[in-house]
């Protein structure tokens, strides 16, 4: 049962809606990690209130970072990144994962592209700038584009010395997007600064 008093509103957390009521909707709390705020309409549709961020991740070795327990329902998802070099001349990409949690590795339509040049992609939201220890900073914008078909679009623009990459693409999933991940076959370093990424949700 919810409760109010003079500093807050407390509402029990559940793990779905109540039942539907013709004519009404909903506003509840999910008992997830951490608990989020639903609105569930009059069709019983949930959408999930609110942005999320996550912590900062550092990056500076490796080949993988993944960010998983991305809850269903989401409409729009930001990967954002600061400093982030690597050991070669390997473009950055970004995969999307469903489930718990399979990443899909192809079916991208991806492009991406400076002054001097561009690059296709089919196995992941690719990066171009091809050059060891140079940083890449700024956003990758994935909008849910069909909740059918579970399809994203992705618009990105990074920051590389003295330019600006644009990215572009597309995907299908299997199930509702649950993970992304920022992936290299060289190694992440931190020349010529250690490097962080985020994401946020809604």
């Amino acid at each position: 049962m919810s409760k109010i008093t003079n500093t807050g509103v407390f509402i029990v957390e559940g793990s779905a809606a109540a039942a539907d009521v013709a004519g009404s909707s909903q506003i509840w709390t999910k008992s997830e990690t951490p608990s989020s705020l639903y609105h569930t309409d009059d069709a019983g549709n949930d959408h999930r209130l609110g942005i999320t961020q996550t912590s900062a991740t550092a990056v500076s070795s490796g080949t993988t970072v993944e960010f998983t327990g991305i809850p269903s329902g989401v409409k729009q998802v930001t990967m954002n990144m600061a400093t982030i070099s690597t050991t070669g001349t390997a473009n950055i990409q970004v995969q999307l994962g469903h489930g718990s949690t399979t990443f899909v590795t192809t079916g991208y339509v991806s492009s991406g592209n400076d002054y001097a040049g561009s690059v296709a992609s089919t196995t992941g939201f690719i990066i171009y700038g091809a050059s060891a220890s140079q940083s890449r900073s700024g956003p990758m914008n994935f909008y849910l584009m069909d909740s059918a078909t579970n399809t994203w679009t992705l618009n990105g623009s990074i920051e590389y010395p003295g330019l600006t990459i644009y990215c572009s693409g597309i995907v299908s999933l299997a199930a509702p997007l649950s993970a992304a991940r920022l992936i290299t076959t060289d190694a992440f370093d931190s020349s010529p600064a250690a490097g962080k990424v985020s994401v946020q949700y809604q």
